[in-house]
């Protein structure tokens, strides 16, 4: 094959992928299988056989589903709803969240390919919220993605800081504890503009299991 032609089939392979990342993208969550699908180029939609161990004639996405369990077990990917547990291949991730994941694991043209979806979807959904404030009021989709947001980043920002955030250190007598030195690190723009902000998104943290304070 020479290599003009071999140029056209992967422009087309990769215009194809964009494609079906624009479909899935725009869902707020996807099961673990899903997600494992796209992180080896494949289409969910595409496979007959879901193979998530090493029998059968199928794609084999035992290493990317574990990989995706895993995170989930540890809190560095939010699942909907929150503690079913285990979690399993047909756990729900929620995209905002897998996104930043994929990331920080070498998936970037994957995780941009979402995020352009996602934000694809977050404008229509706000222009479609200024037809009538009807819509507007059943129109959760920018408000839910801004708290995902928000409960994701202290997530983050708790790993960051080297904390497990299933064991938190009660605070010392006398002292600030981890809540206010992530309070601190996250700062007090974008998304945490408003003062209230921060401390309803630790408080759905901890009501959801997501956090833990040992003693």
């Amino acid at each position: 094959m020479d290599e003009a032609r071999r140029q056209l089939i992967e422009e087309a392979k990769e215009r194809y992928f964009q494609q079906v990342c624009a479909h899935w993208g725009k869902f707020s969550t996807l099961e673990v299988w899903e997600a494992a699908a796209l992180m080896n180029n494949v289409s969910p939609t595409a496979l007959q056989d879901i193979v998530v161990n090493d029998e059968g004639d199928g794609l084999d996405l035992s290493d990317e589903s574990r990989m995706l369990i895993s995170a989930i077990e540890v809190g560095e990917l939010l699942a909907h709803p929150p503690n079913l547990s285990p979690p399993s291949d047909h756990t729900n991730v929620v995209v905002a969240s897998l996104i930043h994941w994929l990331h920080r694991r070498g998936y970037v043209t994957l995780a941009d390919a979402l995020k352009l979806a996602q934000d694809g979807a977050s404008a229509s959904a706000f222009v479609s919220s200024q037809a009538s404030p009807i819509e507007g009021a059943l129109n959760l989709t920018i408000p839910l993605q801004r708290m995902v947001a928000q409960e994701f980043a202290i997530l983050e920002k708790l790993t960051e800081l080297h904390y497990k955030p299933l064991a938190l250190p009660k605070n010392k007598p006398g002292k600030s504890g981890v809540k206010a030195e992530v309070k601190k690190a996250l700062g007090s723009t974008g998304i945490w503009e408003y003062v209230t902000v921060f401390d309803k998104a630790w408080e759905r943290l901890l009501g959801d299991g997501r956090i833990v304070t040992t003693m």
